[in-house]
């Protein structure tokens, strides 16, 4: 509906194996703000995301996406509503088949909307945009962490999304290519005013990329507001300090790429 914010999330539970992996989350993403999830491993943001996109079903609460209540709707709405987001998720890699240039232009050529040009277009700015436009022809198996992960975000992007909702996208880079994504991130959504959820573990990527952010711990919300509200928080919780210095840094380097590999 016209004027509603594009997420809206009330008391949300969900249940895995017995287990309350999301436990009674409430929050509201409002237009040309990102909101940072962040919490540790195993602290429910993984499964959090993949309810606000609708891949799994709340035990309890609501996800309003658009407007939408997603448990009111059918399967055809929903799909039209899953073609407005542009979603990266850690196990949602690349087609091993396909050239990066075909895996970026992959949701245009599904929409057949546009003409060949438009599409070569949509997909060479993208791949500029992020700095990948020299490994068009390139396969995902000689790619870097850092070239494929930047390659997942083109393709989640190349749509013009009204949604970004993107699952830790430092994992597996090293310092350098965590960095530079980061500061990739930050560029774009300057220019394009995205409107996006970002689940990290790192305290330190929320601060500088988001407008609000949301504390998971094991699935519960423990504190929700901009980065300054959240580090006066901090100062006064010594719960909420704890999971903040828990999530301070960058990822560790990970093993080195193979020599095969074109690095970052």
């Amino acid at each position: 509906m016209a004027g509603d914010p594009p997420l809206e999330v009330s008391h949300l539970v969900f249940y895995r194996g017995g287990m309350r992996i999301v436990d009674d989350v409430s929050f509201t993403v409002e237009w040309n703000d990102i909101l940072a999830v962040v919490g540790a491993n195993g602290s429910g943001k993984t499964a959090l995301l993949r309810l606000l996109v609708g891949l799994d079903v709340p035990s309890a609460g609501t996800v309003r996406l658009f407007g939408r209540d997603l448990a009111r709707i059918g399967r055809r709405e929903l799909a039209d509503l899953r073609r407005q987001l542009g979603v990266v998720f850690q196990e949602g890699g690349l087609i091993d088949s396909l050239t990066v240039g075909e895996n970026v232009r992959l949701p245009l050529d599904r929409g057949a909307r546009s003409g060949q040009d438009d599409v070569d277009v949509k997909m060479r700015v993208r791949l500029i945009e992020l700095k990948i436009e020299g490994y068009q022809d390139f396969y995902p198996a000689e790619l870097s962490a850092g070239v494929a992960q930047r390659v997942q975000l083109a393709r989640a992007l190349v749509p013009g999304p009204r949604l970004l909702v993107c699952d830790d996208p430092g994992s597996r880079l090293d310092r350098a290519a965590a960095a530079e994504l980061e500061e990739l991130l930050s560029t774009l959504a300057r220019r394009a005013r995205l409107t996006a959820v970002v689940a990290t573990p790192d305290w330190a990527m929320a601060r500088r990329l988001a407008g609000r952010v949301a504390v998971l711990d094991r699935g519960r919300l423990a504190a929700l507001g901009t980065p300054a509200e959240i580090e006066a928080m901090r100062s006064a919780d010594s719960t909420l300090r704890r999971l903040i210095d828990g999530a301070g840094g960058a990822p560790d380097v990970r093993a080195q790429e193979g020599r095969s590999r074109v690095d970052a």
